[in-house]
């Protein structure tokens, strides 16, 4: 694809909520550390208590993020002359 002929846009929609990035960002936190911490012998319980609170604090900048590339998104949309 090149740049003259972008692909077809996506609709417009809202950015999701504060809860799905808090979770997605935990599971993702989870996956990353799981296999690090558990090697080092930190206990399953900790891997998680340390996943939560990334999750937590990660959850408010990529929804910020999410806004962002929406916004953008839209503002890239051509306006619908008819």
């Amino acid at each position: 694809m090149t740049a003259e002929q972008p692909g077809a846009l996506l609709p417009g929609r809202e950015p999701h909520s504060l809860l799905v990035h808090v979770v997605v960002d935990t599971i993702v936190a989870f996956l990353l550390l799981v296999i690090v911490l558990l090697i080092v012998g930190v206990s399953i319980e900790v891997t998680a208590g340390v996943s939560v609170a990334a999750g937590v604090v990660a959850g408010p900048f990529t929804r910020r993020a999410e806004i962002r590339a929406l916004a953008e998104r839209m503002s890239d949309a051509p306006s619908d002359p008819g």
